[in-house]
C-alpha cells in the first residue's frame, strides 16, 4: 500500500510541477484506466478475430463537431459519455462489477465483523469505485447530453450479470 500511495503521489507532484491541477490529474488517473480496459481488449479482439480469418470491426469516421454543452463540459472536466459506444461497454461492466463487489464485500465485513481478513480488497476496491465515480454519475445522476445511453448500461448491466454469474459457479465453494 505504501508503494502504491507513493507512486501516486509523485505522479501527482510530476503533474502538480508541470503546470496541472488536481482535477485534471485525477481524471488523467481515470482516463489511464479506461484506456487500459477498453482499447486494448477491443484491440486484442480485433487482432484475434483478424487472425483466425473473422471479419473486424469497421471503422465509423464520426463528426468531430463540438456543440456549447460539450464544450463547457470539457472546460469543467466532467466526462462525456453522450455517444453509445463499445468504448464505453469495457469500463462499464467493470464498474459495476467493481461497485458489486465492494458492496457485498462491506456487507460481509459489517455481517462477520472480520476486517483483517478483507481490508485490502475493500481498499482496492473502494479505489476503484472512486475512480469509476463518473461512470457512475453518467449511469444515474446525469441528466444532460453526456449522460450513459441507455443501450451501453443495458449491455454492460448484462455482460456485468454473465461475468458475475460465471465467477459465482467457479469460485462456489
Amino acid at each position: 500500500m505504501f508503494l502504491f500511495l507513493g507512486a501516486y503521489a509523485q505522479d501527482l507532484l510530476d503533474f502538480s510541477l508541470a503546470g496541472g491541477t488536481i482535477l485534471k490529474w485525477w481524471n488523467n488517473k481515470r482516463i489511464w484506466m479506461i484506456r487500459a480496459i477498453s482499447p486494448y481488449l477491443l484491440g486484442s479482439i480485433d487482432y484475434f478475430l483478424k487472425s483466425i480469418g473473422i471479419s473486424t470491426f469497421g471503422i465509423n469516421v464520426t463528426s468531430n463537431v463540438i456543440h456549447e454543452e460539450q464544450s463547457k463540459r470539457y472546460e469543467q472536466g466532467i466526462f462525456e459519455f453522450g455517444v453509445a459506444s463499445p468504448l464505453f461497454v469495457p469500463p462499464t461492466t467493470a464498474a459495476m462489477i467493481n461497485l458489486i463487489s465492494f458492496l457485498k464485500g462491506k456487507a460481509g465485513f459489517f455481517k462477520d465483523g472480520n476486517l483483517g481478513e478483507v481490508f485490502m480488497q475493500l481498499f482496492i476496491s473502494s479505489f476503484v469505485v472512486v475512480n469509476c465515480w463518473p461512470i457512475y454519475e453518467a449511469i444515474a445522476l446525469r441528466k444532460d447530453g453526456g449522460k450513459m445511453p441507455a443501450k451501453t448500461i443495458v449491455t454492460s448491466a448484462l455482460l456485468a450479470w454473465i461475468l458475475y454469474s460465471m465467477a459465482s459457479l467457479i469460485l462456489k465453494p
